[in-house]
């Protein structure tokens, strides 16, 4: 045989069925598109189940609309009002607010039902003039209906405009219906509790034992040996801390009077100032 001729016992032939690596075969490409389409369909089911259903029934606050403003039996008389010339009683209001309720907000009408029920206005707000008011609002008046997907109140009864009778006192209703619209002041620290709230410092105190000590001795010596100002040193510590106290204290009843200052709020309605034209034209 020659040389340059190939052995038939040594001659190989590939099959035809060869296959692929593992890592890119059918087995493993099949998983993994089904992983993919278990993806997508995870996908567009939370996609759909996220959207909000315009013909499902509306709740809030999980509290139905009609049981949003029943009152507590702690706080049943502030849901009785004598003479109540408004849609609303201040158990009704604090409702919305002890603990915060969106069912309680909708049960009184949204912002359209409490401004219809408080007989006031959104853009201008409450006017200056006004004293005792003339008519009264009721609740079934400005309250939606008993429906959850109706939350607007009835617009065919119209409010009374709030009108000044008599010669009353500014806001005399309002103010007599849900008070003062305003935070209780807060009590000012006396200069008592702050000279002691100062004293009680670790330093001062740690002074007050070292002065004790020292006028002690100092006065010890004194009465035995019938001369000498050793007690001066103890005298003078104690000068030092009162001193200390004092100021603390005056700076900080300072501070306690410019916070109350500060804390005071706006009068309502303020006038608005007008400015001359001449003016504007000048600082331009």
């Amino acid at each position: 045989m020659a040389w340059n001729q190939p052995d038939p016992g040594r001659l190989m032939v590939q099959d035809a069925s060869h296959r692929p690596s593992p890592s890119i075969d059918g087995d493993t490409l099949r998983p993994r598109a089904d992983s993919f389409a278990s993806s997508a369909d995870t996908v567009v089911r939370s996609r759909a189940n996220s959207e909000v259903d315009p013909n499902s029934k509306a709740v809030y606050d999980d509290v139905s609309l009609s049981d949003a403003l029943k009152p507590d039996p702690r706080n049943e008389n502030d849901f009785q009002v004598e003479d109540n010339r408004f849609a609303f009683s201040p158990g009704q209001l604090n409702k919305m607010q002890n603990p915060k309720s969106l069912a309680a907000f909708h049960a009184l009408g949204g912002l359209q039902g409490l401004e219809r029920g408080l007989r006031t206005d959104l853009n201008a707000g409450l006017s200056i003039d006004e004293g005792r008011l003339e008519g009264t609002v009721e609740f079934k008046d400005v309250a939606p209906s008993q429906d959850a997907s109706t939350t607007s109140p009835k617009s065919d009864a119209a409010a009374p405009a709030p009108v000044s009778s008599g010669s009353g006192s500014p806001f005399e209703d309002r103010v007599r219906v849900f008070s003062q619209n305003k935070l209780p002041a807060r009590k000012s620290t006396g200069f008592f509790k702050l000279f002691w709230a100062a004293y009680n410092d670790k330093i001062i105190i740690l002074l007050t034992i070292a002065a004790v000590i020292s006028l002690s001795l100092g006065i010890y010596e004194t009465v035995d040996e019938g001369t000498g100002v050793d007690w001066v040193e103890g005298v003078a510590i104690c000068v030092a801390i009162l001193i200390v106290t004092i100021v603390t204290a005056v700076n900080d009843w300072q501070k306690e009077r410019q916070f109350a200052k500060l804390s005071k709020r706006a009068s309502l309605s303020p006038p608005t100032p007008k400015v001359s034209a001449a003016n504007i034209l000048a600082e331009r």
